[in-house]
């Protein structure tokens, strides 16, 4: 028989029980794991999904931009050929009985063959009229009125004189040797005829193509390629120039921060208004005033806004004027009611807008009138008198930045002189205001503020030399790609922020943070993020596509300045030159030039023509 001991039994039955646990609890663990990969795959799905996405969106948004790069090219093609080849535009008494009107015909002989022409009178001959099917007769006339695009060809043994560059069209699809005969002769006779024509315009001087062709340009009476208009174009070409040195006192400062400050004051003189500037705004807005007082209730003048109500204009700023409205919901405007944006008032702000450019259109004396229908409509136009540009807004009360404006300018004194160095330091680089993807002014000045506050304590309040330093280093030292900025309160905050807890629970400026800094990286990672005090909602760097090219600037800028500066001090090797040899005619002194590489430009163009004009008219 075979005997078992009852113990060795249990010890066998303890060891299966044992067995099975380990098992069960392998299991497990093997299902937690299998779990996990699980989960983590699946974020990594979706974060893969996400990044496909915002490819996406970042190629839409490419490609609209190359859309619109194209149709404005395509729009400006146009308008050059139509003004090289129309001579519609060109009138007077001058050429009605001379030869030149003759010559003055478009070069396409067979355009457009059946509608009314001044030579061919109001009722031309019509022919291939099928009086039986006006179908068929409407498709002929629509094939022969149908603009045909050829080019001309020349053989290499030709001795006709070379046609315009501007004259060229785009070549169709068509050998060379299809083209008729009696076509090449025609546009050979119309290209000398327009030949002679520019001649002849060349012997006028400028108040006479002034007089009788107001929209003629210089460069369409000249060929593109002549080596006149290339000599033309050296002449133009004015030497880099450092004006704001003549404002810098006598004396030079031993400290390189000190001068850096004198430089930046001696600037911000330069481009202050003169009185003969300040009385050309004046006849601006008197101008304007008179023109609107035909619609709006004399009583109730307009109210200045902008940068010339906060002081922090210069000689070429625009002037923003304001139309009171009252509210047609009936809230006086010191309550607080519903937003001064709805659409009621959008629509009333259009109505008044558009009436307002009919207006100015109608004078005559206003250029460039267009009305921007934009989240807050507004008015653009150009003075033909004085060259101011004026934008003229409607609304209920006047903004909320203006007093923003206004209180950091009072708790920051070296506010605006900074803010006129950088701004022009972007101006003259082609880096300021929304059409360039850039920020815009006000932008401009809550960044400064912004760094300002965040680097208040390391600086004197009235050391402006080392508080301009610090904005340029800043800018371009931190990660604006991941980072967005807070003016009030100053500080730095991640555009991909979580919301911690309730959104009851969160202050007014972390939801706004939260919301921009999420519309901020739907546009990708080169935009600007700047919250704006006035509305914690609203971002004042949404519009700014060009952080790179920004970021940039501010580090050459900065770093030149920096070098110099150590230069200027001593602390740079022998040799090294402290600012670029400026020429005799751009500035009177010799003094060399800390701000020589941010500031300097050709500003006889751009700045001093205005300032000639207003000492010419008010003296």
């Amino acid at each position: 028989m075979n005997w078992e001991s009852p113990g060795l039994s249990a010890r066998g039955q303890l060891e299966e029980v044992g067995f099975d646990r380990k098992t069960r609890d392998i299991k497990k663990f093997d299902l937690t794991f299998k779990r996990r990969d699980e989960e983590e795959e699946t974020k990594r799905k979706r974060r893969r999904g996400r990044d496909e996405e915002e490819e996406t969106k970042r190629k839409r948004r490419r490609g609209r931009d190359e859309e619109k790069t194209r149709r404005e090219e395509e729009t400006r093609r146009e308008e050059q050929m139509s003004g090289c080849l129309c001579s519609a535009s060109v009138r007077g008494s001058l050429l009605v009985d001379s030869h030149l009107f003759q010559a003055a015909r478009p070069i396409f002989s067979n355009n457009r063959r059946h509608h009314a022409s001044p030579s061919l009178g109001r009722y031309a001959s019509t022919s291939n009229i099928n009086i039986d099917s006006l179908s068929e007769t409407l498709e002929d006339h629509r094939f022969r009125n149908r603009t045909v695009v050829r080019r001309v060809v020349q053989s290499k043994a030709s001795t006709r004189p070379p046609i315009w560059k501007g004259i060229q069209e785009t070549p169709i699809d068509r050998p060379p040797e299809a083209l008729d005969r009696k076509f090449l002769a025609d546009a050979h006779r119309e290209s000398q005829k327009l030949q002679k024509l520019s001649k002849d315009l060349a012997k006028l001087n400028g108040s006479q193509i002034k007089q009788f062709y107001p929209n003629a340009l210089k460069s369409s009476l000249q060929p593109a390629d002549t080596p006149q208009s290339s000599a033309a174009k050296k002449t133009v070409e004015k030497p880099i120039q450092y004006n704001w040195l003549q404002y810098v006192d006598e004396q030079q400062s031993m400290d390189g921060y000190l001068r850096l400050g004198d430089e930046l004051r001696a600037f911000e003189q330069y481009m202050s208004e003169i009185p003969q500037e300040k009385g050309m705004t004046e006849r601006t807005i008197l101008g304007v005033e008179n023109v609107l007082r035909q619609v709006e209730d004399p009583d109730r003048r307009l109210r200045l806004i902008g940068s010339r109500h906060t002081g922090m204009a210069i000689r070429h700023s625009n002037i923003d004027l304001m139309i009171p409205i009252d509210d047609p919901d009936g809230f006086p405007n010191s309550v607080r009611g519903p937003s001064a944006t709805r659409p009621k008032i959008t629509t009333l702000q259009m109505d008044r807008l558009t009436q307002v450019a009919r207006l100015l259109r109608a004078t005559g004396d206003y250029s460039n009138v267009t009305v921007d229908k934009a989240h807050i409509p507004v008015v653009s136009a150009e003075d033909s008198a004085t060259g101011r540009k004026v934008r003229i807004h409607c609304g209920i009360r006047p903004p909320s930045s203006l007093e923003y404006v206004l209180n950091y300018k009072a708790e920051f004194p070296t506010l605006r002189p900074i803010y006129i160095a950088i701004r022009m330091i972007l101006e003259t680089r082609g880096l300021l205001g929304t059409a360039q993807q850039s920020i815009n002014q006000y932008g401009l000045t809550m960044l400064i503020v912004a760094a300002l506050k965040l680097g208040e304590g390391r600086f004197d309040r009235l050391d402006l030399g080392r508080q301009f330093l610090h904005v340029l280093l800043f800018y371009s030292m931190t990660d604006l790609r991941r980072q967005g900025i807070s003016v009030d309160p100053p500080e730095l905050f991640k555009k991909r922020a979580r919301a911690q807890g309730p959104k009851t629970d969160q202050p007014p400026h972390i939801r706004g943070q939260l919301s921009i800094g999420k519309k901020s990286m739907s546009r990708g990672n080169e935009t600007l993020c700047l919250q704006d005090p006035a509305d914690f909602m609203n971002d004042l760097g949404i519009e700014c596509l060009a952080l790179a090219e920004l970021q940039q600037v501010f580090s050459a800028v900065g770093t030149d300045v920096h070098r110099k500066l150590k230069a200027w001090n001593g602390d740079a090797e022998t040799g090294i030159e402290t600012a670029p040899a400026a020429p005799a005619a751009a500035t009177d002194s010799e003094t060399p030039s800390l701000l020589g590489f941010a500031l300097g430009s050709d500003y006889y163009h751009r700045l001093e023509e205005l300032r000639d004009k207003a000492i010419f008219e008010f003296e």
